[in-house]
């Protein structure tokens, strides 16, 4: 395993924090053997226990936290080796707003964020910009569009509804995405995760998932310079609202991984 060693070293050398992009990875792979059809591949298992060990002792020699992208399908006994790990999972605001009582704070063993690189702004989001982005890119057929469109608005609806008992506003995407960053904020996330372009309601992504060609995947800039963004006085003023209700939450820091002590002889 020295080349994993060394990219786990090279990465913990300028970060404090690892997130371990598709976790399951560690435990298996779908294999398609080449010139054959999905159908014909294959799950390969991984030797689990020692490549999660391999991360966790890096990250020891680092004294830096791991966060493993458990989402999608993932087996059980990844979650469970992650919790016996000490890695949090990732909870992804965007997937957790269905149901009659969503959860909006994340947990203990998760990093909380609104989205991920590979999902639709908040802003597109809300107003269900990516549902008629990937119809009009042919990857999603008329009548599932239509059908997501009425989900969406439901979830927009629940949503509101629950961020009032929280006296909360929603009256926009803007303010909607900063009340659910205050939730994460005051939750017990360890880590709360802020997308900047979430503060100023941007509704273009970055990247969508299943094309190449199609779309200019990963080639905007964002709209504002980093200088503006330093500078911008309702950018400071949310940031200076979600770091005053994380300091209210108390919130205890981020568990590490142990670094290993020699036991003490008698």
């Amino acid at each position: 395993y020295a080349y994993l060693r060394a990219v786990l070293r090279q990465m913990l050398s300028v970060a404090g924090v690892l997130r371990i992009d598709h976790v399951m990875g560690l435990y298996r792979m779908f294999c398609i053997p080449r010139g054959y059809s999905a159908a014909d591949g294959a799950y390969v298992r991984y030797p689990e226990e020692e490549l999660f060990a391999i991360v966790m002792i890096e990250a020891a020699r680092a004294n830096a936290i791991v966060v493993g992208e458990d989402l999608g399908t993932v087996p059980p006994d990844v979650r469970r080796i992650m919790q016996r790990r000490g890695i949090l999972g990732m909870h992804v605001q965007q997937f957790a707003l269905g149901g009659d009582e969503p959860n909006l704070t994340g947990s203990r063993t998760t990093l909380a964020s609104l989205n991920t690189h590979d999902t639709p702004t908040f802003a597109g989001f809300w107003h269900g910009d990516d549902i008629t982005l990937r119809e009009s890119l042919g990857i999603q057929p008329p009548d599932a569009a239509d059908a997501e469109r009425a989900e969406r608005t439901r979830l927009r609806t629940s949503t509101k509804a629950r961020l009032k008992t929280f006296k909360l506003p929603a009256a926009s995407a803007k303010q909607t995405a900063l009340s659910l960053m205050r939730l994460h904020a005051r939750g017990d996330s360890p880590i709360t995760l802020i997308n900047l372009e979430d503060l100023w309601a941007e509704r273009r992504p970055q990247n969508v998932p299943g094309t190449s060609t199609e779309h200019p995947n990963w080639q905007r800039r964002a709209a504002r310079p980093l200088a503006r963004i330093t500078r911008d006085p309702a950018i400071n003023s949310s940031l200076s609202a979600l770091v005053r209700d994380r300091r209210a939450g108390a919130k205890p820091p981020a568990t590490r991984a142990a670094k290993a002590r020699p036991k003490k002889k008698r």
